[in-house]
């Protein structure tokens, strides 16, 4: 069969096998790569399957049928929400509507809580079995949202091990699936990818990362960009790279970092890492792609006052960047808020291009990829995802389909 044939197959079901529908809600570019991913491998042992509903340029290349684009909700914290409400609650009808009418046999919800769990209560009172995959992060603010969970999802599907013990103590359904970039391909290296971006050999090259949601970058690019100015000013050779997270407009962060030395690097982010002597990172999955690269990093992050102060009132944890989660200590430093100024975070960069400082941060960096485990993570939450469709959900350890 040509290549193009499977593909009028996979998209064509067999009109005598019966087209079992999912709902699926992803409101982030995490969320997006995490979502494709399990709908690849769904797709892969049934094709007949479709999935529809909110959607990222990932899911819909792997066939979802996006009722509304992910980029519409994306965004963070109190008061960034506000001025997308409209857009938000006009999402969550089109999709609540959805329900009510197509009737899915699933609903697949990723991340996203605020927006999801409201999706959850509606799909439950409509009878439909609801999935969440990537757990919100009950462990680290919001406990009491874990309560809510476990009445208005039937499972859960989670990353870390931590958060499967957290769910079994409430007695709520769990599957442990793995983290999507445990066991990845190694990282470039620092030659291929400097070819490949065209950097000289010798140059100092610093990676940055202001987030993959507008609200983020509206906040921490500002601080990125001072930063790679102040740092630019004592060594004018050293090259500073941004690489634009797909819901987010290249022009738009050009025109964020004009008058400065950053550099826009569309769609190559593993070059931009495997190239980087050092990188200053938002919080979030990014800090561990930059952790599995091995580069040494600072985490950055900045919400608007309100929100900042509610934060601070329900955040539980001493850390907040994923990469410190995961080792189990700070093996990169944090600067969120108030400390998330330019001049700290140029003075932690420069840090970091000590050969020392450097090699010291890639040992504690390397806790990360250990602490991962084994790759499979799509494999295994699609086979959770077509055993709830199917009425038969694998347990731990039966993850062979």
């Amino acid at each position: 069969m040509s290549a193009a044939a499977g593909e009028a197959a996979r998209v064509r079901p067999d009109p005598g096998i019966r087209t079992p529908t999912v709902l699926i809600s992803v409101g982030e570019a995490s969320g997006d790569h995490a979502a494709a991913g399990l709908v690849r491998e769904a797709l892969a042992r049934r094709p007949e399957v479709r999935f529809f509903g909110l959607a990222g340029p990932e899911m819909v290349r792997e066939g979802v049928e996006p009722l509304v684009a992910s980029a519409e909700v994306a965004v963070v914290g109190i008061q960034e929400v506000v001025g997308r409400l409209p857009r938000i609650w006009k999402a969550w009808r089109t999709l609540s509507g959805a329900m009510a009418t197509r009737r899915p046999d699933l609903v697949l919800l990723v991340d996203y809580p605020d927006f999801n769990l409201r999706l959850a209560r509606r799909a439950r009172r409509l009878g439909i079995p609801v999935l969440y995959f990537v757990s919100p992060q009950v462990w680290a603010w919001r406990a009491g949202r874990i309560e809510m969970i476990g009445r208005r999802v039937n499972r859960m599907m989670v990353l870390f091990r931590f958060e499967e013990e957290l769910y079994r103590a409430k007695g709520i359904p769990v599957e442990w699936v793995g983290h999507p970039l445990a066991g990845g391909p190694p990282p470039l290296s620092r030659a291929v990818s400097r070819v490949r971006l065209g950097l000289p050999p010798e140059a100092r090259v610093i990676a940055l990362l202001p987030g993959s949601r507008r609200g983020e970058t509206d906040r921490i690019l500002p601080v990125l960009r001072d930063a790679a100015i102040l740092l630019a000013r004592e060594d004018p050779g050293i090259r500073f790279l941004l690489p634009a997270a797909p819901m987010l407009d290249p022009g738009e962060l050009r025109a964020g970092c004009a008058g400065s030395p950053v550099e826009i690097v569309a769609g190559d982010l593993p070059a931009v890492l495997g190239a980087s002597d050092a990188a200053a990172v938002a919080s979030g999955t990014a800090t561990l792609q930059v952790a599995l690269a091995g580069v040494p990093m600072v985490i950055v992050y900045r919400v608007g006052g309100l929100t900042a102060m509610i934060a601070r009132r329900l955040i539980r944890v001493r850390d907040v960047g994923l990469a410190n989660l995961v080792a189990g200590r700070r093996v990169a430093e944090e600067l969120v808020q108030e400390a998330c100024t330019p001049a700290r975070v140029a003075g932690a960069l420069r840090w970091l291009l000590e050969p020392e400082a450097a090699e010291s941060a890639r040992r504690g960096l390397a806790l990360v990829r250990e602490r991962l485990g084994e790759e499979g993570a799509f494999r295994r939450a699609a086979a959770v995802t077509l055993g709830m469709i199917e009425g038969t959900v694998a347990g731990p350890g039966d993850f062979s389909v």
